[in-house]
C-alpha cells in the first residue's frame, strides 16, 4: 500500500491510499477526508471595488458513506453551510464510496465583516467527526469615508497671517463595527481625534452610528521651514487604515505663498572687514524680497550667507534666499605670519630603524596660513617624513631642519636639530659597559 497525492482539474487535490501496482484505490484509514479546489486562492481581498463574494468548491467523503456536511467559519464563528453537489469524477478515484453527492459548493458574502484581516476555515463534519479541509487568510475593506477638507491632494503652502490647516471628514464601517479616528504629523505618534455627530452620514446605507464625523485644526506657526506630512487614520478593532496623506509646505516666504523675483540689500552688515579665516557675520543686514506684483517685504529668516575668508584682499560674500542670490564686497586682511619656530623632541639619538616624532612650536600662537617643510641633511643616515617622523637609517650624524613658509610661499623662519644614529651592535656594548660601571660603583 502506498499513499499518494493526486490532482485533476475537475476534482482538485485528493489524498488516496492504493496499490501502486494495480492502481486500485482502497478505503483510507481516515473516517473523513476531502479537498478544496484551488480556485479559492484566486480572491483573497474584498472591498467595495472588488466585491465581497468568495466562492469555494471541493469534495468530502465519509467512511460511513453518509452525507458529509461542509461548513465555513470565519475567525472561529460559523458563517455558512455548503450545498451538496454531484462530483462523479470522485467515484472514479475512490470507487469504495457510493455517496452520489460527494461534492460541495459554497458562496460566501464577506460584506458583513469588519475592515481588517480575517481567517476562513472550511470543515467537513460527520456526526462527532470534524476535519479541517482548508484555512485561508483574507482581508476586507468595508470603510465608507470622505475627506471634505482640505479638498486638494497637492502641496499646501501656508501664509504667515494664518498658519493653520483645517481637516474635516467622516467615515464608518459597513459591518457595523465602530470606528475611531487618528492623525500623525511627520510620522510621529498617532493622536486620537474626537468623533462628532453627523446626521447626514447616519442616514446613509449601512451606517449605524451617529458619531461618524471628525475635524482637526493644526497650527504650524513656529514649525521649521520645509515639507511636513499629515496623515489621517481610521481604526477598526485593531486594524489601522490610512485615509489620506497631505503635504504641508512651509517656505521661507510662506507669508506670501509664492517665491520672490528679486532681492535687494537695503542695509549692509555691520562688519565688512575680516581677519584671515574669520567666519562671515551678517548682523545688521537688512534684506528685502520683491515679488511679481512689486510688493516688497523684509526677510526675517531663512537667509543663508557664505564667503571665502581664506584668501586676503577683496572678496564677494553671497546671500541666498528662496532660490535667489545677491552679493556684496568684503575685505580680508593678510594672515598673521609666523615669526619663530622651535623644534622639540624626546632626544637626539636613534638606533637603526628606530623612529622619533619631532614637533614645532610656532610664535606667535595666532599665526595662520603657513606650512612646515621637513628636510634631512643626509637621508642615508636619517630620513624625515612630511609630518616630522625621523627614522634611523645607518650609523652617523645628520641635521633635521623644519622650514616655515608663509601664505605666499616665502620662507619666514627655520630651526634644526642634530640627530645621531647608532648601530644596534655598538649600542649593546655601550649599554653593557655602562651596566658594569654602575655595578662596581654600587
Amino acid at each position: 500500500m502506498a499513499t499518494r497525492l493526486r490532482y485533476n482539474a475537475d476534482y482538485g487535490y485528493a489524498l488516496a491510499i492504493g496499490d501502486t501496482n494495480t492502481g486500485k484505490d482502497n478505503v483510507p484509514n481516515d473516517k473523513l477526508f476531502g479537498a478544496v479546489d484551488d480556485t479559492i486562492y484566486k480572491k483573497l481581498s474584498f472591498s467595495q471595488k472588488t466585491g465581497y463574494t468568495m466562492n469555494a468548491s471541493g469534495w468530502a467523503l465519509s467512511k460511513t458513506n453518509s452525507a458529509v456536511n461542509v461548513c465555513c467559519y470565519v475567525d472561529g464563528e460559523f458563517l455558512a453551510r455548503a450545498d451538496a453537489v454531484a462530483r462523479p469524477q470522485i467515484q472514479t478515484v475512490f470507487p469504495a464510496w457510493t455517496n452520489g453527492k460527494s461534492g460541495f459548493s459554497l458562496s460566501m458574502n464577506m460584506s458583513s465583516f469588519s475592515t481588517g484581516n480575517h481567517v476562513l476555515e472550511i470543515f467537513a463534519e460527520d456526526g462527532s467527526e470534524r476535519v479541517r479541509l482548508k484555512s485561508v487568510n483574507f482581508s476586507v475593506n468595508n470603510l465608507v469615508y470622505e475627506i471634505e477638507s482640505p479638498n486638494t491632494t497637492e502641496s499646501i503652502c501656508l501664509q504667515s497671517d494664518d498658519m493653520t490647516v483645517s481637516f474635516k471628514g467622516w467615515g464608518y464601517d459597513r459591518s457595523g463595527e465602530p470606528l475611531s479616528f487618528l492623525f500623525s504629523v511627520d510620522g510621529d505618534t498617532k493622536h486620537s481625534l474626537t468623533s462628532q455627530e453627523r446626521q447626514d452620514v447616519f442616514e446613509m446605507p449601512g451606517c449605524v452610528y451617529l458619531n461618524t464625523g471628525f475635524s482637526l485644526k493644526l497650527n504650524f506657526k513656529g514649525t521649521k521651514i520645509g515639507t511636513h506630512t499629515v496623515e489621517l487614520f481610521a481604526q477598526c478593532k485593531q486594524e489601522i487604515i490610512c485615509l489620506a496623506t497631505f503635504s504641508i509646505n512651509i517656505t521661507e516666504d510662506a507669508d506670501l505663498g509664492r517665491p520672490p523675483v528679486k532681492l535687494i540689500i537695503s542695509q549692509l552688515p555691520d562688519q565688512l572687514e575680516y581677519d584671515f579665516g574669520e567666519p562671515l557675520n551678517l548682523d545688521g543686514l537688512i534684506l528685502l524680497a520683491v515679488y511679481e506684483d512689486q510688493s516688497v517685504k523684509e526677510v526675517q529668516s531663512g537667509i543663508v550667507g557664505s564667503a571665502s575668508t581664506n584668501a586676503p584682499g577683496e572678496q564677494l560674500a553671497k546671500i541666498e534666499y528662496a532660490g535667489l542670490t545677491i552679493e556684496f564686497a568684503i575685505f580680508v586682511h593678510d594672515p598673521i605670519q609666523p615669526q619663530v619656530v622651535k623644534l622639540t623632541s624626546d632626544g637626539n639619538t636613534l638606533l637603526h630603524s628606530q623612529q622619533m616624532q619631532l614637533a614645532t612650536i610656532i610664535t606667535p600662537e595666532n599665526a595662520c596660513a603657513y606650512s612646515v617643510v621637513w628636510e634631512s641633511s643626509d637621508p642615508s643616515i636619517a630620513s624625515v617624513s612630511d609630518d616630522g617622523v625621523v627614522t634611523g637609517v645607518s650609523r652617523g650624524e645628520c641635521e633635521i631642519v623644519s622650514v616655515v613658509y608663509d601664505y605666499y610661499g616665502n620662507e619666514v623662519c627655520r630651526d634644526s636639530i642634530i640627530i645621531s644614529v647608532r648601530s644596534v651592535f655598538l649600542s649593546f656594548w655601550i649599554r653593557l659597559w655602562q651596566f658594569f660601571i654602575s655595578w662596581f660603583r654600587f
